[in-house]
């Protein structure tokens, strides 16, 4: 994130979008609250924390700004930063989806190595669900255009 941001304003460009709005609402409690990751993050990415303050408050921000990024312009830290959330987020938020249709109460998966177990949580199918919706609502050529950005990040694989 902390290279991404060093030629981003935010993910997509030069306006904040629903993305950002999700990994901030993370980072303020891993920055703002939690004193282990908070020093690391202030220790390796003083920019990640100026982006923090940024997002905490956007007053005076250009909401009429429509500058988007296209997926094909972005920068190579975007594709990064999806790699990441592939090889971390989604191999949970799938094992979570298949708890949820077996009814499993708990579920474990590896990630980046490691067993991880955890209770099943219907939010997080949900929000698999709505990752799929909007996807299925997107024409074929900006479908195409999605699955060849996420193309080996592993985030390829919640698209269906």
């Amino acid at each position: 994130m902390d290279n991404h941001l060093s030629v981003s304003k935010f993910l997509f460009g030069e306006k904040p979008s629903s993305a950002d709005f999700a990994i901030y609402g993370q980072l303020t409690q891993l920055i703002n609250f939690d004193p282990t990751s908070r020093k690391i993050t202030y220790d390796r990415s003083l920019r990640l924390v100026s982006w923090l303050d940024i997002m905490t408050d956007l007053s005076g921000h250009d909401v009429d700004n429509s500058n988007w990024t296209s997926l094909e312009d972005s920068p190579d830290s975007l594709k990064e930063i999806m790699k990441e959330f592939g090889k971390m987020y989604v191999p949970a938020l799938l094992a979570n989806a298949r708890a949820i249709i077996e009814g499993e109460e708990t579920w474990e998966t590896e990630i980046d190595g490691s067993l991880w177990k955890q209770k099943t949580f219907p939010y997080q199918a949900k929000c698999l669900n709505w990752i799929k919706e909007e996807f299925d609502k997107l024409n074929a050529d900006d479908k195409s255009r999605v699955r060849a950005f996420l193309d080996g990040t592993g985030c390829e694989q919640i698209l269906g």
